[in-house]
This record gives C-alpha cells, sequence and structure tokens, in this order.
C-alpha cells in the first residue's frame, strides 16, 4: 500500500464520520440542555445558539454578566433570547449582536459590571471566517455538539 492510498483512505473515513456525526446530530439526538465543562464554553454554547439558530426570530435580546445570565431561555417567552455571559460583560454581548448582523427589536442591557472591556478573544474564536461557515452548516462542528459534551447531556437526563 501506498502512502498516498493511506491518506486518502484516512481523508475519505474522516468526511464519513463527520457526516455520520453531524446526521446523528441533527435527526436522532435528542436535543439536551448545554452541559459543559467551563464557563467558557458554555458562553461559547449561548453565543453560537444566537448566531446559528435564533438571530432571526430574537426580538428581543438580554446581554449582560453573569446576574442576567441566571435567567434561563425556557422562562422566557418567544422572541425573548439571553445571551448573558458568565465573566464577561455586556459589551461582549452587544459585540455579537452587532457582528452576527442580528437586529432585535429591543436590548435588555444589565448592568452589573460596566468596567470590563469586551474579550476579542472570545468574539473573535465566534467569527472565525474560517469555521463559521463550517459552523452554520455543520452543527456537529459547534461547541455544544462536541461528543463529550453530548455523551454528559445523555448521561445527565438518564440519571
Amino acid at each position: 500500500m501506498s502512502i498516498r492510498y493511506l491518506i486518502s483512505l484516512s481523508l475519505l473515513m474522516l468526511v464519513l464520520m463527520l457526516a455520520a456525526y453531524d446526521t446523528a446530530i441533527r435527526y436522532f439526538i435528542p436535543k439536551n440542555p448545554a452541559t459543559t465543562e467551563s464557563q467558557w464554553s458554555l458562553n461559547t454554547v449561548w453565543a453560537q445558539r444566537y448566531i446559528y439558530e435564533r438571530k432571526e426570530s430574537a426580538r428581543v435580546v438580554i446581554v449582560g454578566s453573569s446576574l442576567a445570565q441566571r435567567i434561563v431561555n425556557s422562562w422566557l417567552p418567544t422572541g425573548f433570547i439571553n445571551i448573558a455571559m458568565a465573566g464577561q460583560s455586556s459589551l461582549d454581548g452587544l459585540a455579537i449582536i452587532t457582528r452576527s448582523g442580528g437586529q432585535p427589536d429591543l436590548v435588555l442591557i444589565e448592568t452589573n459590571v460596566l468596567h470590563v472591556r469586551e474579550k476579542a478573544s472570545f468574539i473573535d474564536s465566534l467569527f472565525n471566517p474560517l469555521l463559521r461557515d463550517a459552523r452554520e452548516f455543520m452543527p456537529s462542528l459547534r461547541e455544544e455538539n462536541r461528543p463529550i459534551a453530548e455523551a454528559k447531556g445523555a448521561l445527565t437526563v438518564a440519571l
């Protein structure tokens, strides 16, 4: 076997496995509440849900810090979404709305933390030009659909 054959076979397997996992995420794996390993990860999940799923349907968006993050989205009426993030400020949420092209009718800003600047590294990771289109097309590449998070969510629901 040549090295070219092995590399081609490996790439083919990668594509097939990604397609299978993406199909499972879309159609077969029930949507579990966000189960993450870190605050950064949870913030990324909330931001990605807004960017890729709810930007168009969100008439009212809540931004802020950990104080506002305690408001659970399932408690809110239709058309509302909370993208407040623990350890970050309202400026991060406002940057996400602006850069995603969202146009909510109303933005509610929790102002508990005004001295914290926007985290540019966080915002840049959400809008990475190489991954943004891929995440739009393949939900399996989003933070909440990582295999570890899915397994953890399934175990949480089962227990």
